[in-house]
């Protein structure tokens, strides 16, 4: 069901090459993107019914939606009432043309909105398939698909699928020497990695023991116990404080000890907004 998806990747090729999707991955013809058509399949994997317009996909998908909320609202069911505004709302962009992200949704009606699951409010990735040379600055196609991702509020990232290849058969050494002689500082997949958290708003922070380093994802904003609750709802509920390091001095100091010995170490509370990449240790009761 892609409609509990967390987002798409739009995996961009060459020209000519036939379009084929795969699970969450949708394949588009990078010389097409000045027609912006990609929402339109998008949508159409909800519909099954591709080759429709964008903005008939819409009031398919919300028409759908809005059925079963009519009934509840002759009932004065106040959610069903919000959700009921918010379709429109969302039908009116979406007869536009435009995706449903580009709705600015108040702080109040947020869930009601992630309740509605539609399509197009789900964030976007669109991923640029270029030739060896351009992997470090991008093509002209790749630059038209950075527009038009923001246009639409989605998010874009170069890769060289042949790099790719060369450096996974590679040690370490020798793939990091040979990126730095194609003007690329890391690998394609960890620039995809990245821009995909960005786009989602995830954050990493790492949990080290004596036999093993974990690392737990959270939202950006998360704070100290609500991440203590990634691991388990008892650390949440119990939770006391959280011993912290940032990851850069854990590196530097060569784990805890030396950081504590540099004053890197931390002691932090519940109001504390856990920061990407901290060491953490978090101590709680019961």
């Amino acid at each position: 069901d892609v409609g509990r998806f967390d987002g798409f990747v739009a995996l961009g090729r060459d020209a000519g090459r036939q379009q084929e999707l795969v699970v969450d991955v949708q394949a588009f013809d990078v010389h097409g993107v000045a027609d912006e058509h990609f929402l339109a399949q998008l949508l159409g994997l909800h519909t099954g019914r591709p080759s429709q317009p964008a903005w008939h996909q819409g009031r398919n998908f919300v028409g759908t939606s809005a059925a079963p909320l009519a009934r509840k609202m002759r009932g004065g069911d106040k959610e069903s009432l919000d959700q009921d505004r918010l379709l429109r709302v969302a039908l009116k962009v979406l007869e536009d043309g435009k995706p449903a992200r580009t709705v600015q949704v108040h702080e109040d009606d947020l869930k009601q909105w992630r309740m509605l699951q539609l399509l197009t409010a789900k964030p976007v990735l669109y991923v640029c398939n270029v030739e060896e040379a351009k992997a470090a600055s991008g093509n002209s196609q790749s630059d038209r698909v950075a527009e038009m991702a923001a246009r639409q509020g989605a998010g874009s990232v170069v890769i060289s699928a042949k790099i790719e290849e060369d450096i996974s058969q590679l040690p370490e050494d020798e793939a990091l020497m040979f990126l730095e002689e194609m003007g690329l500082h890391e690998a394609g997949l960890d620039r995809l990695i990245r821009a995909g958290y960005q786009l989602l708003q995830l954050k990493t922070y790492f949990t080290v023991g004596p036999k093993e380093a974990r690392a737990w994802t959270i939202l950006e904003g998360t704070l100290a116990p609500q991440a203590a609750g990634v691991i388990h709802g008892d650390f949440e509920k119990g939770f006391i404080r959280a011993e912290t390091i940032a990851f850069v001095d854990y590196i530097a100091g060569k784990g805890e000890a030396g950081a504590k010995e540099a004053g890197k170490f931390r002691v932090e509370g519940k109001t504390y907004e856990v920061k990407d990449g901290d060491v953490l240790h978090f101590l709680f009761s019961g």
